[in-house]
């Protein structure tokens, strides 16, 4: 078990970092007790941004004393009548604490760590490394993320853990790609396209760059915090559950890993990566409507103004699983495509058949697929936004998922994979939505005493915490069910062929390949526009 010393109480907490030659002046946690007790160090810079566009560098020079008690700024966003937390977890602003984060493109590669109280840099407590999803929107400081629940469930459970969320580049700011931009970043001696550079994924020593240099920060400089840099667990949701993909399928991941094993929570993935030339005809053609054509007019327009171009979803090479054999979690919720429902209601049955036709260029691959879901001129306006929303899941999110969960264990000899569903309902949608898992992992929501939903965190909880101490969380011949009505276990895979439409999957959507069925998922996602 880590070593955990008695803490020194001096005032604030704080970490004399040797190597870095600082002292991080850190906060108690809220739910720090002297039995459990837990500090956090918010705000922490990890990356320097030079310039717009431009490849972050790790940031390794301190003041000897450093401010860590507030966060730090996210990056721009698009404003948004509802807030993310609601977007993305279904979280109403009843359940919503006060939060105001301030933006700023330059200063927001910054980290916030949770750890128990007391520890060594002989500690070497294990790392959970979350990467938040929400597209071009989001952040790691939002208070549903806050890590203290999962650190004093981790000292409850005597494996301690210690948690580090983070902010990175999202949007047109972290995932814009172009011709233009790259001859930019050539100019620089920077290889790749920025923080983007998807495309060099497979080509170089490259990943998702901002998050790789987060990562990189904690392998050189944890340990004085007490953590352990060779016992590292990234876990993520939707685009960030994606982000982590990515990386396993990277080629820096294959030269020199940043961490041990990963969680893959209800991925939102694209099983193809994007071109840069096709990414930069989609980002000139959005750019124009600003007026923009060249590299000093794209920096000098106002961050407010870049934020609501949304970074291109142009396709080229498909994959289909990281080929590498870290250990790996994956598994999705039975209602993923309520993060579209209110696109999704938009259709009608033939504007909704039109569409899929359209995009098909096959009358019989569009039959094919809507035989399988039902969906026809006959059906009423009423039940084909439940259709679609059962195709959009299977397309963007379930089959996807299982589709990485049975290559990756093949390519692993059977081993080092994990599949779970989660079925557990969320309080406010009443159903198993996207991202409501973490209602329960992060535990930071309130939840009425008397409701059931207040008793289902720890089944999850407990299973990650243990995975990051290197232990199997089931058995990898079984898959893990959490809900509904409470229901957690293993089951079988007869099981799993009543939780998700494995037989659909298979007769209609493997014949139309992979490629096919997630452009007839995107296009009914985003609604009759």
């Amino acid at each position: 078990m880590p070593t955990i010393q008695k803490p020194y109480h001096s005032g604030l907490p704080h970490v004399y970092h040797a190597l870095l030659k600082t002292t991080f002046r850190g906060v108690d946690h809220p739910l720090s007790t002297s039995d459990a007790p837990i500090h956090q160090y918010l705000g922490i810079k990890y990356a320097s941004v030079p310039a717009r566009f431009r490849q972050s560098k790790l940031w390794k020079t301190y003041p000897p004393v450093v401010d860590a008690s507030h966060h730090g700024p996210i990056c721009p966003q698009p404003r948004s009548r509802l807030s993310y937390e609601e977007t993305l977890v279904g979280i109403t602003n009843d359940l919503s604490p006060q939060q105001i984060l301030k933006s700023d493109e330059f200063e927001c590669l910054n980290l916030n760590i949770t750890c128990p109280a007391g520890l060594t840099p002989q500690s070497r407590v294990p790392v959970m490394l979350w990467v938040h999803g929400g597209g071009d929107r989001g952040s790691g400081s939002s208070w549903v993320y806050d890590g203290g629940p999962l650190v004093k469930k981790s000292l409850n459970m005597g494996k301690p853990v210690i948690i580090v969320t983070f902010n990175f580049r999202i949007g047109l700011f972290g995932f814009a790609a172009s011709p233009m931009i790259r001859e930019d970043n050539d100019a620089a001696g920077e290889e790749g396209v920025g923080n983007y550079g998807m495309s060099q994924l497979l080509l170089s020593s490259t990943g998702l760059r901002d998050q790789r240099k987060a990562m990189e920060w904690l392998h050189h400089y944890i340990c004085d915090f007490g953590g352990d840099p060779g016992n590292i667990t990234v876990f993520g949701v939707s685009s960030g559950g994606a982000d982590i993909l990515y990386h396993l399928l990277s080629a820096a991941n294959q030269i020199r890993p940043m961490f041990q094993r990963a969680i893959v929570q209800s991925a939102l993935m694209d099983y193809n990566l994007p071109d840069v030339v096709n990414s930069g005809w989609h980002l000139s053609r959005m750019l124009s409507r600003l007026r923009i054509t060249t590299m000093e007019h794209f920096r000098a327009s106002t961050a407010r103004s870049i934020s609501r171009v949304p970074p291109s979803s142009a396709h080229t090479p498909t994959f289909a699983f990281p080929p590498n054999l870290q250990p790996l979690i994956i598994g999705d919720s039975a209602a993923d495509a309520t993060h579209w429902e209110r696109s999704v209601s938009l259709w009608n049955a033939s504007s909704a058949v039109r569409r899929i036709k359209a995009v098909c260029q096959s009358l019989s691959m569009a039959s094919h697929i809507m035989r399988a879901y039902d969906i026809s001129l006959h059906v009423s306006d009423e039940e084909i936004s439940e259709r679609i929303m059962d195709l959009v899941n299977d397309a963007r999110v379930a089959w996807p998922t299982e589709r990485v969960a049975q290559n990756a264990k093949r390519e692993r000899g059977g081993r080092g994979v994990w599949r779970y569903v989660f079925d557990q309902e969320g309080p406010s949608k009443g159903a198993p939505h996207h991202a409501a898992d973490l209602i329960y992992l992060f535990d930071t929501v309130s939840l009425p005493a008397s409701s059931q939903l207040s008793t289902f965190s720890s089944p999850e909880t407990e299973r990650w915490i243990s995975f990051a101490h290197g232990e199997a969380p089931w058995r990898e011949d079984k898959f893990y069910v959490f809900g509904p009505e409470g229901e957690t276990g293993e089951r079988s895979n007869y099981i799993f062929e009543g939780r998700r439409r494995r037989e659909v999957w298979k007769d209609a959507l493997e014949p139309l390949g992979m490629q096919l069925v997630q452009k007839v998922g995107v296009e009914l996602s985003r609604g009759p526009v």
